[in-house]
């Protein structure tokens, strides 16, 4: 159509308009929905719970395997998030040492350096390794936290062992412990 007056059909200017909208949407806006779809579902994240001095296995340990099962008293609460938790049972983690160097074996996997220095030497701990992959989707990469400080405990620091075992169970590498939240304000 060619058009010799000042005037433009209203049908005209809504094609020519249609078309004009669509070019620029296509070219920002489709590399936006990736991101967008990633942005809607969250950052991924991991958590690992440590009771230094054990728990009850039958209140802990779901008695069958699968997405399925029952979740025991200690669990409950986490059952909202039962297609997003994973429950882990019938590892061994036996480490050498005392009592004190459990916890600083249980994310690593290795038994501590014996020393009752500063020199400890351990491993980088499972979390580090995930948060090295997928921490910088969180504004903390990773977050130590505990409800106690044990370095006062009796027997906190036996065996020939540094109190920064029994106080770690987080490890950026071998020699760098990451101290744990005591009380988070």
């Amino acid at each position: 159509m060619f058009l010799t007056r000042m005037s433009l059909p209203r049908r005209t200017f809504l094609r020519g308009a249609g078309a004009m909208l669509a070019v620029p949407f296509l070219e920002a806006m489709v590399p936006a929905f990736p991101a967008r779809a990633q942005a809607l579902a969250g950052p991924r994240r991991a958590a690992f719970v440590y009771w230094s001095n054990g728990t009850i296995p039958e209140q802990w340990i779901p008695t069958t395997t699968g997405t399925g099962f029952d979740y025991p008293t200690i669990l409950k609460p986490l059952e909202p998030l039962r297609d997003k938790t994973v429950v882990l049972s019938g590892l061994d983690n036996t480490v050498e040492g005392t009592h004190p160097t459990a916890s600083a074996g249980w994310l690593t996997g290795v038994s501590a350096k014996p020393t009752e220095g500063d020199d400890v030497y351990n491993n980088t701990s499972i979390d580090q390794v995930i948060a090295a992959h997928v921490g910088h989707q969180t504004l903390l990469p990773s977050f130590e936290l505990a409800t106690e400080d044990f370095s006062s405990a009796i027997g906190s620091c036996a065996g020939g062992y540094s109190c920064i075992y029994a106080n770690t169970i987080s490890w950026r590498d071998p020699t760098t412990p990451l101290p744990m939240e005591i009380n988070p304000r």
